[in-house]
C-alpha cells in the first residue's frame, strides 16, 4: 500500500501519463496542472489543454465516485466535468471515464451527428417507417 508522499507521486505520475495519452490519441497539447492536487488558491482541473472537458484524474484502488465527481464539478469552470481513474496494474487504455449522464448525452448526440445520424422523423410516412433512419444502418 502506498501512503503519503508515495501516493502523491503515484497520482502526479498518472496525471502526466494521462496527459501524454491524450496528446498521442487526440493530437492536442495537454499537460498536468502545476500544483495539481493542492497548494493553489483557485480550483483547476488536473490537466490543462483538454478543450471542453475538465479532467479529475484519480489513481486509486477504491473508487469513490461521489467524492471524485464533486471535486470535478467544483474544478470544471465552464467545461464538462470528467473523472478518469485507474487502479494499480490496470493499463492506461483501460482507465475508467465517469461523467454525469446529461453531459455525456451531449457528447453522444454530437458523435451521432458527426456520424451522419439525425433525429428520427416525428411524422413518418408508411415508406419512411420501413426504411432505416440512417443510410449506413442495416436491418
Amino acid at each position: 500500500m502506498v501512503t503519503g508522499r508515495g501516493s502523491k507521486q503515484k497520482g502526479d505520475r498518472y496525471e502526466r501519463d494521462l496527459a501524454e495519452y491524450f496528446n498521442e490519441q487526440c493530437g492536442i497539447s495537454s499537460h498536468r496542472t502545476p500544483l495539481s492536487g493542492g497548494g493553489r488558491k483557485e480550483a483547476l482541473a488536473d490537466l490543462i489543454g483538454t478543450p471542453g472537458i475538465a479532467i479529475e484524474a484519480k489513481r486509486v484502488e477504491k473508487i469513490n465516485l461521489t467524492e471524485f465527481m464533486t471535486q470535478a464539478v467544483k474544478n470544471c469552470g465552464n467545461d464538462l466535468p470528467v473523472v478518469i481513474t485507474r487502479r494499480n496494474k490496470q493499463s492506461m487504455e483501460n482507465s475508467y471515464v465517469f461523467m454525469r449522464l446529461h453531459e455525456w448525452m451531449a457528447l453522444y448526440r454530437a458523435f451521432l451527428t458527426q456520424q451522419g445520424y439525425g433525429p428520427r422523423p416525428t411524422e413518418e410516412t408508411d415508406q419512411e417507417r420501413d426504411e432505416p433512419w440512417h443510410e449506413s444502418q442495416t436491418t
